[in-house]
């Protein structure tokens, strides 16, 4: 829970529906998330918080895939980002 990488896999009920991925988390790692569908273990658990630069931990529904590709292999509505980056002046 304190490291600040993991891995990532994706299911569809009990279909793994993707490869498993080595990602970058928070910087302080995991921390169970208050809309986690299967909450903490114990009530004593401690939970995530805005600026505690943890990732909330746990299994959540997922309603849209955002990426860089256009086109998505899978169910969920895709948004995508352009790669081009974009400068903002105040």
């Amino acid at each position: 829970m304190n490291s600040s990488k993991t891995k990532l896999e994706c299911y569809e009920g009990s279909t793994k529906v993707c490869g498993t991925f080595h990602i970058n988390i928070g910087k302080n790692g995991l921390r169970w998330g208050t809309e986690n569908i299967i909450k903490a273990n114990k009530t004593t658990d401690p939970l995530t918080y805005e600026g505690n630069k943890k990732v909330p931990a746990g299994i959540f529904q997922l309603t849209n895939i955002f990426g860089y590709s256009q086109k998505s292999p899978y169910s969920l509505p895709s948004l995508y980002a352009d790669k081009k980056p974009t400068i903002m002046c105040r």
